[in-house]
C-alpha cells in the first residue's frame, strides 16, 4: 500500500509570481515617490547635461518592462520544469521521490528522518515540508508547493514513529 502526492503546479506559479511581484511593486512605488517629491526631475536635468549617453526615462521604463517580462517567463518555465514531473510515493519504510529525469526514484527511509518541519504559505493552503535527515549523505530534503502541508507532515510523522 502506498500513497502518491504531487506538488501543486498552480500553487507553485502563484507563489513564484507573488515573490516576483513584490519587488516590482516596490521599485514602482519608489519611482512614484521620487517623482512626486521632484528627485526624478532633478535626475532628468542632470542626465541631459551629459548628453545622449543614457537612454531617456521612457526608454528605461520600456527596458525595465522587457526585463521583467523575460524574468517572468524564466520563472514560469523553471517552476513548471521543477514541479511538473515530480511526485512522492509514501511506501512502507520509505519515501520514493520520482522525477522524469530519475525514473528509478530517490529513496528516503523513514528511519533516516530525524525531524519534519512544515512551513505554510500565507493565504493559500500550500506549504513546504522539510525533512531533516541523518545517517545518509544528504542532510535535508525539501518538498515544496505541497497541498495540505499540515496533514502531510502528520502523515510522515506517523510513518516515522
Amino acid at each position: 500500500m502506498y500513497r502518491e502526492v504531487k506538488p501543486s503546479m498552480q500553487g507553485a506559479l502563484i507563489v513564484q509570481f507573488t515573490k516576483m511581484l513584490i519587488p516590482v511593486l516596490a521599485v514602482a512605488g519608489i519611482y512614484i515617490l521620487l517623482r512626486v517629491i521632484g528627485i526624478i526631475a532633478i535626475l532628468k536635468e542632470s542626465l541631459n547635461v551629459l548628453g545622449n549617453f543614457f537612454p531617456s526615462f521612457g526608454g528605461l521604463g520600456k527596458i525595465f518592462l522587457a526585463m521583467m517580462g523575460v524574468l517572468l517567463l524564466a520563472v514560469v518555465w523553471l517552476t513548471i520544469h521543477n514541479t511538473k514531473d515530480k511526485s512522492y510515493l509514501f511506501m512502507p519504510g520509505k519515501i520514493v521521490v520520482m522525477t522524469k529525469i530519475n525514473d528509478q526514484g530517490k529513496e528516503i527511509p523513514y528511519q533516516n528522518i530525524s525531524r519534519v518541519i512544515m512551513k505554510k504559505y500565507p493565504l493559500i493552503s500550500l506549504g513546504k515540508i522539510t525533512l531533516e535527515l541523518s545517517g545518509i549523505e544528504q542532510q535535508k530534503y525539501e518538498m515544496d508547493y505541497m497541498e495540505n502541508p499540515t496533514e502531510l507532515a502528520q502523515f510522515i510523522e506517523a510513518f516515522r514513529a
